[in-house]
């Protein structure tokens, strides 16, 4: 047991945090649209955690397992445990009893735990949509929600209520008449469950859509306009709207299943089957790991989790075919849950029953070993006497067992971000034409989000895993004895992680922005069942001196092209509207604009209005529209956040996206900071077990995770200076690791 438990809780809090990540990027539009207090984002983040501990904690158990016992088979514990006259069915007990108690914590959350998250979300996004009608119009944001209107406020002070610089454009239904209504100061009252936008000093500038001849300016003194938001009536609707069934307990599900007829029916019973299988989970985990492990004749971490890597896969594999199966109609639903179970224990009876499998007689086996050794660069095979032959070989010998451990870790991390997500968008993927192809493709581009996200925590278990087996190997002794400092031995891993933090910002600089829109429409397309194909984008921009709007058609997304382009250009004071310039279609050029050959420019003074076809059709731009129209922090650059910060937007998205801005630049710091204060565990002379070790490390890891994610909500929030909100964590975990690295007995 003692060898387990040390590998299966890292593995569980490791798998955890990763995978809460990905959870937490389901929710982003909603925090990032509509800039909710506080409390409801700690509200939707501990929400998030059942759902991940109920699927991280068997495979945890799994990997654990099969390490552990893998590195007592590589000691030759095992051998010797056997020679005392130990069976397998002792060796399984044990673990045995871990899964069994997991099973009932599993059983609990997803009883209890599960169902309450789902709610607790779903008041989230309840009182969001409340928060939201409090104040239907935020500056710097464009508000089309409102029917047949469109309003814009550049600034506003949240204290005193007050707007500046307002712009509203209003089409008349059955209509062609637009009316462009601009004022220098506003505020919006409220009136029971409706709202009233108050414009003090405005003008009102009405015409025609296509033509000059009805044209009017009237300079006013206040405008009132009415917001029939119904507020009670909207939050009544959504409190009484249809209970999901992924918020409902067992015997709850169970009821509502036997309501409902046809693929709802099915659904709600693969959902109520789904949670009593993740239930026991772990005790067939448990003992397939046990049974795994005394299957072969040889043993090691890195043997350990290629193992319960395959059987992972195999097992999510064959419950989601028995799931697919169910929903086409195959089979029945309660034989589908039958398959990953007899799939287990069919697997545990043979592997117990059947003679040990000698590694060496693999022909793949030996052609991996060929390769591996092919890539240590001949190293002897006492490892401290060819690294005392000199400096470089030294830092090699270090940078090669890091970077080993680092794709280890980094394939196996990616692995089970990529199962637990096809795993959770398989109902969806299962229920349309080309949800197979959909969820691949979307796969395939959430490779580079992932591997952003869970390099850092990959290098510090390479760098862990390297530097405590040297030690256990008594290598850092006989460094320290031929005079070698243990300081010299942190600079390669530091230098490493310097070149893993550059070669990681200019991957998201260049290729994660890509693939994160690709793959969030993917999913959205996803989870829609492929409804979001049909919408078309119609897309507002504020520039220094301008407002452009125009449409996005989905068979335009891939190219250039604008199509219903609208120019309105203001005075320098930002309140007044000078022209509107209008062009069926545009090709963007950079910070640049194309009109079509019929563009048209209005404008009007106190004489009337004139309309004249342009003959320079190139209209200069503040920014890339292209670039202009992509919101989400995740899905631009450090260079497209830096331009965004110039534009006018909102306080909220001010904060958002100065955060992700020095985020960006963070990343080149993390891995180094993370080597700096993991390092000193593991390369001392006077840790030599692994346990202590690594619970120091991941410990301290784990809090570096929690800083940086208090300090980015008080940064969101606007509490910090987004700076200070990013770079704080790193500066106060630099400190902590230089304090343990002076502290080193050489």
């Amino acid at each position: 047991m003692s060898a387990v438990l040390p590998y299966f809780f890292f593995i569980w809090i490791l798998l955890s945090v990763v995978l809460f990540v990905q959870q937490g990027g389901r929710y982003s539009d909603l925090i990032f649209n509509t800039n909710l207090p506080g409390v409801l984002l700690w509200q939707l983040t501990f929400a998030l955690i059942p759902n991940v501990i109920a699927f991280t904690g068997p495979i945890a158990l799994l990997v654990g397992v099969v390490i552990g016992l893998s590195r007592m088979q590589g000691d030759s514990e095992m051998t010797a445990i056997r020679a005392a006259g130990v069976g397998n069915l002792q060796i399984v007990f044990p673990a045995a009893i871990l899964g069994v108690l997991l099973s009932l914590f599993a059983l609990f959350i997803n009883l209890k735990g599960v169902p309450f998250a789902a709610q607790v979300v779903r008041q989230v996004a309840l009182k969001a949509a409340i928060y939201k009608l409090q104040s239907p119009v935020d500056p710097g944001v464009f508000n089309t929600e409102i029917d047949n209107l469109t309003i814009f406020v550049r600034a506003g002070d949240i204290e005193s209520g007050k707007w500046k610089n307002i712009f509203v454009l209003q089409k008349e239904k059955d209509s062609s008449l637009i009316r462009l209504i601009t004022a220098g100061e506003g505020f919006i009252a409220t009136k029971g469950d409706d709202s009233e936008i108050v414009l003090e000093g405005a003008e009102i500038v009405s015409f025609e859509g296509d033509t000059s001849r009805r044209f009017a300016v009237e300079n006013v003194g206040t405008v009132r306009l009415s917001v029939l938001t119904k507020r009670g009536e909207l939050v009544q609707r959504l409190a009484k709207s249809k209970e999901n069934p992924e918020e409902m307990g067992l015997a709850e599900l169970a009821a509502f299943a036997s309501k409902q007829t046809g693929i709802e029916k099915t659904e709600a019973l693969l959902l109520w089957q789904r949670r009593i299988i993740l239930s026991i989970t772990p005790i067939l985990f448990a003992i397939l790991g046990a049974a795994l492990v005394s299957k072969f004749n040889r043993g090691g971490r890195g043997f350990g989790v290629l193992l319960s890597l395959l059987g992972l896969i195999t097992y999510y594999m064959v419950t989601l075919l028995g799931e697919q199966l169910a929903r086409t109609g195959v089979i029945p639903v309660y034989v589908s849950g039958i398959f990953p179970i007899a799939t287990s224990i069919s697997a545990v009876i043979w592997l117990l029953r059947s003679h040990k499998v000698n590694l060496n007689d693999l022909p793949l086996y030996d052609t991996v070993q060929r390769i591996l050794s092919g890539m240590s660069f001949a190293r002897d095979r006492s490892g401290a006497t060819a690294s005392l032959r000199g400096g470089a070989i030294l830092d090699r010998d270090i940078v090669v067992n890091i970077l080993r451990n680092f794709a280890v870790t980094l394939g196996f991390l990616s692995a089970m971000f990529l199962l637990f997500t096809a795993f959770e968008h398989w109902k969806f993927a299962g229920t349309i034409s080309n949800g197979v192809s959909l969820l691949v493709r979307y796969l395939g581009y959430l490779i580079p989000f992932i591997y952003i996200q869970i390099a850092p925590s990959a290098v510090m278990v390479a760098v862990v895993s390297a530097f405590v087996i040297k030690s256990r190997q008594k290598e850092v002794v006989v460094w320290a004895s031929a005079g070698r400092s243990v300081y010299r031995a942190m600079f390669p891993a530091l230098v490493l992680a310097l070149g893993i933090g550059g070669a990681n910002f200019l991957f998201q600089e260049t290729v994660v922005p890509f693939s994160n829109r690709m793959q969030d429409g993917l999913r959205e397309q996803l989870r829609s069942r492929n409804e979001v194909l049909r919408k078309e984008g119609n897309v507002w921009i504020a520039g220094e001196n301008y407002y452009l709007n125009f449409a996005r058609p989905v068979a335009a997304k891939k190219d250039k092209l604008l199509g219903n382009v609208s120019f309105f250009e203001l005075d320098s004071e930002h309140n007044r509207i000078k022209s509107v310039i209008t062009a069926k279609s545009a090709i963007a050029e950079g910070n640049s604009l194309v009109l079509s050959a019929d563009a048209t420019r209005l404008t009007w003074s106190g004489f009337g209005a004139e309309k004249n076809r342009l003959t320079d059709r190139k209209v200069a731009l503040s920014g890339d529209p292209l670039k202009s129209e992509i919101t989400k922090p995740s899905h631009l650059s450090a260079a497209d956040l830096s331009q965004k910060l110039g534009t006018e937007i909102s306080d909220a998205e001010r904060h958002s996206y100065s955060v992700a801005l020095y985020k960006k630049y963070a990343a080149l710091f993390l891995p180094f900071v993370i080597v700096l204060f993991t390092g000193p565990f593991a390369l001392s002379i006077q840790r030599t077990g692994s346990v202590g070790t690594i619970a120091a490390a991941a410990g301290l890891w784990l809090l570096l995770m929690g800083a940086i994610t208090i300090f980015d909500q008080f940064g969101q929030s606007g509490f910090l200076n987004p700076a200070l909100s990013v770079f704080a964590p790193l500066v106060i975990f630099s400190l902590i690791g230089l304090v343990l690295v002076s502290r080193i007995r050489t």
